[in-house]
């Protein structure tokens, strides 16, 4: 029993200086809100019952969270929303509704266009446990995004740090669906900074410039997987991220082969996702070396599908033999209308193509039940394994 009181005394003493608005004109549904939040440790509430005295709340107070309805006299949770994103204010939003799904999903794609980072819609009638894992989820990422920083990095710093050997690799599972056995493991990088610690890719990526660096990075990532994987003793196959920057170098096909060989890995073990970001334009020597990929047994992944430029002309001109349908599908292909057609469309596409299809962002056992009832193949997400070191791996492997 007092390991139960110790616990909630702790959850109110985290949560003491979070600040929350909460919205809604219904004055019973406006009360419930804040004595459910008020049971979870949140104190630091101001109500309203209309959006105008809400909006005018925001310009002299700063809030964590923004809780509010849709439908609303006077001016609509939709206006208030967008008002909000207008603030320079990194706002976490929370709406309550009882509109119908085609609405909501609407409210969804409106706050991605806005920019929300941290946003969330829950339909009525209100179940509580619903209520508390979603705000318990919101305000979780409210405590990671604080802790982020930036950081005062240049692209020379970058090139330094690809000489200085300072990038360094973690691996992420690719599970499969069929026995839930690991297959493979795709290789993410990481920078060990002298000074800001391990940086994530968010941090550095941006900073590639077009002369040569995509080049560098990508055999500094593959070099030190093969390293990793060869004294570790890792069997898994790998996967690597690559660009058309990449495959458009005149040596990039020897430079692999070199490597591989030299770390005594069989390339029928490689696949290489093509990332979709940027508009490809083809050219002979691009050509050339994916033949040269795919005539030496290793596979090709067109990596976060439907999210770049020209996916379906990709994949009637190159030999993919895998389809990785990007998380910004998958993760909310349960929640919403939209995605979810997309992930199902996705799916039927890479099977009738005789594709290999990779759920990428699978978060929970819902979305994970969900894909596999569609019948992809491989899992890759925090559900079945986070990017972790290849010592991790190799004990993962021993297991």
């Amino acid at each position: 029993m007092s390991v139960c009181i110790l616990s909630q005394v702790r959850m109110k003493m985290i949560h003491k200086h979070y600040k929350i608005l909460n919205i809604e004109d219904d004055l019973l549904q406006l009360k419930s809100n804040t004595f459910r939040l008020e049971y979870m440790g949140f104190y630091n509430i101001v109500e309203h019952s209309n959006a105008e005295d809400a909006l005018l709340e925001t310009l002299s107070t700063d809030f964590d969270l923004v809780i509010t309805d849709i439908d609303m006299p006077g001016l609509s949770g939709l206006d208030l929303i967008s008002s909000l994103s207008t603030q320079c204010k990194n706002y976490s939003v929370l709406v309550i509704t009882g509109m119908d799904k085609s609405i909501i999903d609407l409210v969804n794609s409106m706050a991605t266009h806005l920019g929300f980072n941290n946003f969330e819609v829950i339909a009525k009638p209100l179940q509580t446990d619903k209520f508390e894992k979603v705000i318990n989820r919101i305000s979780n990422k409210n405590s990671t995004d604080k802790g982020k920083r930036s950081y005062d990095l240049t692209s020379l710093d970058l090139r330094k740090a690809i000489l200085n050997n300072e990038l360094i690799n973690v691996y992420q599972p690719q599970v499969s669906f069929n026995n839930k056995r690991v297959v493979s493991v795709e290789a993410l990088v990481r920078w060990k900074h002298p000074q800001y610690g391990l940086l994530a890719p968010v941090h550095f990526l941006h900073l590639l410039d077009n002369h040569g660096m995509h080049h560098s990075l990508f055999i500094s990532v593959f070099r030190n997987a093969i390293h990793d994987l060869n004294i570790n003793n890792i069997k898994y196959n790998l996967s690597v991220n690559v660009s058309q920057e990449v495959l458009e170098h005149h040596s990039i096909f020897e430079e692999i082969k070199k490597i591989a060989k030299y770390g005594m890995f069989d390339l029928n073990r490689l696949t290489v996702e093509l990332t979709e970001s940027g508009a490809y334009t083809e050219s002979l020597q691009m050509l050339l070396n994916l033949s040269n990929l795919h005539l030496h047994g290793i596979k090709l992944s067109i990596d976060d599908f439907g999210t770049g430029n020209s996916s379906l002309e990709k994949l009637s001109n190159y030999p993919f033999s895998e389809l990785k349908i990007d998380r910004k599908f998958i993760s909310s292909s349960v929640t919403n209308n939209v995605n979810r057609i997309i992930t199902e469309v996705s799916c039927n596409l890479a099977k009738q193509l005789g594709l290999t299809i990779v759920a990428e962002g699978v978060e929970d056992k819902i979305t994970y039940d969900y894909v596999k009832s569609l019948g992809a193949n491989l899992c890759q997400g925090y559900f079945t394994g986070k990017p972790v070191s290849a010592f991790e791996i190799a004990t993962l492997q021993s297991q």
